[in-house]
């Protein structure tokens, strides 16, 4: 199983913009009894708009189209919460799986002096933890990155979703 770095392609797609406090989505934890929806106007400078337009980066944002092809493989795991845009509607999606998937021994890490993760130079992954897992964040990188497997490129790629670019990181096995 291949796993990949979720990357919205920001230099040919507009992307939103809102300023507030997104931190709730790096902890893993339910948002939706809570939610209003956030109020996130679009940056139009590529352009074009595309089904996955960055927020901040690392937090996942799906267009109505994307969330209804994705929704049966993700769904389970994630919340997609609405946000107020009046290009249309889009999901914020907040992972809710924060997993232990990452192979120590067999990753290079780069470690602060504390043994905190500074970096994580090549990727290796526990196959039994990502098993039925297709979106998830890995508590060393869980602001900076959202990942994926194979199987939701797949289904990105199978129906022509637009802007989201995979970085291949490496393979469970």
């Amino acid at each position: 199983m291949k796993i990949y770095r979720y990357v919205p392609d920001v230099d040919e797609y507009d992307c939103l913009d809102n300023v507030g406090d997104w931190s709730a989505f790096d902890q893993g934890v339910r948002l939706a009894p809570h939610w209003r929806p956030t109020r996130v106007a679009v940056d139009a400078r590529a352009g074009r708009s595309g089904d996955f337009p960055s927020l901040l980066g690392a937090i996942p944002v799906l267009s109505a189209r994307a969330w209804k092809a994705l929704q049966g493989l993700i769904g389970e795991r994630v919340e997609a919460l609405p946000l107020d845009c009046a290009a249309g509607p889009y999901f914020a999606i907040n992972v809710l799986d924060h997993i232990d998937a990452l192979d120590y021994p067999r990753s290079e890490v780069e470690r602060f002096d504390d043994g905190g993760v500074m970096a994580i130079d090549s990727y290796a992954f526990k196959p039994k933890v990502l098993q039925g897992r297709h979106i998830f964040k890995l508590p060393e990188t869980a602001p900076a990155e959202t990942l994926v497997s194979g199987e939701l490129k797949a289904l990105v790629e199978k129906h022509k979703l637009k802007g989201l670019r995979f970085d291949e990181l490496g393979e469970a096995r």
